[in-house]
């Protein structure tokens, strides 16, 4: 089922432009109706030729689907037959050309014949480019690389770059063909999707998108071999509901026309405008809508910002064979890099739409594309591209501070914990923190401190209130610098605002942490800051602590030889003088370098964590045994299981009533009867208090 195109009285259009988007059977007649008998003669032999398929192979790994707005290397494009017309050409010529002004992205265009494709692009477009990669298939007939072009998938997050596909609706000429192209292209393996028992394998790039981090988005429904293609299970399949147009019989099913992954947590909805006439639909989008907030979280277990663009009603297109609804979306557009591409329509909502994506993502060079040439055929710039990612990428995923609500409005002022995860094939040698008050005056760079296992900390300095605060992450290796988000550069951001009324947190209480070498933080407390029970100031870390009344240092507090500790009792909160004690070197505890020993001082805190966790099982893949640990931050009852791909459960590992504190448990590869389970994808699943969360592992042989 398929797009844009919504037909309310007899009509007829080339059938396989229909048929390619995977528009249902009672949106045309039979295709002798629309096609050549060449035309036909080429399906029915592309058919017979496709009656067996290849059984479905999945990866022998678990794989990571990339996201959209991760790093790209090109992007994948189709010229189709000689149906299309001129026009319809040009739009992919003008998505070519602005993709042709980015200095790190190649084009792969698919096509019959080279030669004619060079002579229209040079001759009506002055385009010639040696990053023009020209991939032949002579069986080629659409032009909508979403939906038979391939997904980019790794092993590991940034390993073992593969491809994977669907099949296609309709097994067109160059489903499989044209992602078996790239493959041989870049000589890396590809898997294809035919489905199993319950699931045909037939689906659309169109309908899904992904997070990158194991959440997609669907108005398709769930089956079980997403889980071993693109890594993601059910539970984190975000299913909505089609929209029903034309009004209340068919269904406009792909979700890239009425929504869009901006990033891991917000969601760009189309919506009718008051006035406009929106057929009852804006009442299904609000469903959608709240479906998604009530029922789904994102990725770092936050709820989805959800923002809406305008759309054009509906309007009248003439075929030539009569009149068809159509329906113009601008969340058809393409992430790629620093670059966004946005459909246009010669429509007085062009302009608001385009405004959006600029408010919504500062620093991209967001390009209207006029796409007035495609209505008609069901589809706009997301239908007719697909970014191909990198083949030796560097990650970086980060849980944003989020605060441009006023129920998230950062009521402490500071300092701020930035966490984030850094992988790269090749050792990270510089990971930076950036941050600014004021972008155009420039940043200030902090460094990003490896603290093991990939993972990166680093503090934003205690700000004013009412401050607005704007940052961005680096990582570099030998070959490159990345940068979250990736037109950092050109002035993209993360950015928050301090709450105009907060006010330093009243007690501060510091046990079993360490501060990393590099990194700086200072602390502030309106009344007391206590530390002890093993707080530790690392070789080379530089930590201030500033309170109102009382700075005590109990007993395990340690400030190694190197480190640079300052601890103030703030005038401008009791109005006395400060005291300060400076100490570089040696090491400190009990009352020898206690500023102030307030009597109403935090107690002593225990080795209890501050939230519930589930972490990564190790060794992953394991053979036979594997660990899993987990923290409570308090007592409650504890119920850990395994499952496999199917859902069934094989083992309960715990089930009981537990303390708080650093849990952990083993697997020994044996299901509930103490028989040895077969190799393949497993699922962990935790039930702790109101905490719930899973996730997956392999078992090899």
């Amino acid at each position: 089922m398929r797009k844009l195109v919504f037909i309310v009285g007899f009509f007829s259009l080339i059938y396989w432009n229909l048929y390619a988007q995977g528009i249902p059977a009672f949106w045309y007649k039979s295709p002798q109706d629309f096609l050549t008998k060449e035309q036909l003669d080429l399906i029915d032999q592309f058919k017979k030729s496709s009656q067996s398929l290849d059984q479905s192979t999945p990866p022998p790994f678990i794989p990571r689907t990339m996201a959209e707005w991760e790093e790209n290397q090109g992007l994948l494009l189709s010229w189709g037959n000689d149906s299309y017309s001129n026009e319809q050409r040009d739009v992919l010529c003008e998505v070519i050309y602005h993709v042709l002004q980015e200095d790190d992205l190649n084009i792969f265009l698919v096509c019959i014949d080279s030669i004619s494709v060079k002579q229209y692009l040079d001759n009506n477009h002055d385009i010639q480019s040696p990053r023009i990669k020209y991939l032949i298939e002579p069986s080629l007939i659409g032009i909508w690389a979403r939906d038979f072009g391939p997904m980019t998938i790794y092993e590991n997050i940034i390993e073992n770059y593969s491809l994977m596909d669907w099949k296609y609706a309709g097994r067109e000429p160059g489903d499989g063909e044209v992602p078996q192209l790239l493959a041989d292209f870049f000589s890396i393996p590809r898997y294809e999707n035919n489905g199993d028992s319950d699931f045909s394998g037939e689906f659309e790039g169109g309908n899904f998108t992904c997070d990158g981090h194991s959440t997609a988005s669907s108005t398709d429904e769930y089956d079980n071999t997403f889980e071993i293609f693109n890594g993601i299970t059910s539970s984190r399949w975000l299913h909505v509901d089609p929209l029903p147009f034309p009004y209340p019989n068919y269904n406009t099913d792909h979700i890239d026309i009425f929504m869009k992954l901006l990033d891991e947590e917000t969601i760009l909805v189309g919506r009718f405008k008051q006035g406009d006439y929106d057929y009852g639909l804006n009442d299904d989008i609000d469903a959608d809508i709240a479906k998604i907030q009530i029922y789904y979280e994102t990725h770092f277990g936050r709820q989805f910002k959800i923002h809406t663009i305008p759309m054009p009603s509906p309007t009248q297109h003439n075929w030539g064979y009569g009149n068809g609804w159509v329906f113009r979306s601008y969340t058809n557009s393409l992430i790629i890099n620093k670059l966004v591409l946005v459909p246009t329509y010669n429509h007085a909502r062009d302009a608001e739409a385009v405004s959006t994506y600029q408010t919504l993502m500062p620093g991209y060079n967001i390009v209207p594309i006029n796409c007035t040439a495609l209505n008609g055929l069901a589809g706009a710039i997301h239908c007719v591209t697909m970014g191909i990612g990198a083949s030796s990428p560097i990650y970086i995923e980060h849980a944003k501070i989020r605060a441009d609500e006023a129920n998230e409005d950062i009521d402490h002022t500071g300092p701020y914990e930035i966490r984030a995860l850094m992988k790269s094939q090749t050792t990270i040698s510089g990971a930076s923190l950036y941050w600014s008050n004021s972008p155009g005056s420039g940043y200030q760079q902090l460094p990003l401190v490896d603290y093991g296992s990939d993972s990166y900390l680093a503090y934003i300095p205690p700000q004013a209130p009412g401050n607005t605060v704007y940052y961005y992450l680096s990582a570099t290796n030998a070959e490159k610098t990345i940068t979250k988000p990736i037109p950092a550069d050109e002035g993209a951001y993360i950015g928050f605002q301090v709450d105009a009324g907060a006010e330093p947190p009243d007690n501060l209480s510091f046990s079993n942490e360490e501060v990393k070498s590099g990194i700086e933080v200072e602390f502030q407390a309106s009344n007391c800051i206590t530390a002890g029970s093993n707080y530790v100031v690392k070789n080379g870390a530089d930590v201030s602590f500033t309170a109102g009344n009382s700075i005590t240092l109990n007993g395990g507090t340690t400030i190694e030889l190197g480190a640079s500790f300052h601890a103030d009792v703030d005038p401008n909160f009791i109005g006395g003088l400060a005291k300060r004690a400076v100490i570089a070197g040696g090491s400190t505890n009990n009352a020898e370098n206690t500023e102030q020993r307030g009597k109403d001082a935090p107690p002593y805190q225990e080795n209890i964590p501050l939230q519930f966790s589930l972490s990564q099982n190790f060794p992953n893949p394991f053979n036979p045994t594997t660990t899993i640990q987990y923290t409570l931050k308090e007592e409650c009852y504890v119920n850990l299981k395994i499952y496999n791909i199917s859902g069934q459960e094989v083992r309960t590992l715990v089930n009981e009533y537990q303390p708080a504190g650093y849990k952990s448990t083993m697997w020994d590869g044996r299901n509930s009867l103490g028989q040895q389970v077969p190799s393949g994808i497993y699922l962990y699943k935790i039930k702790a208090a109101d905490f719930t969360e899973y996730k997956k592992m392999a078992m090899v042989k």
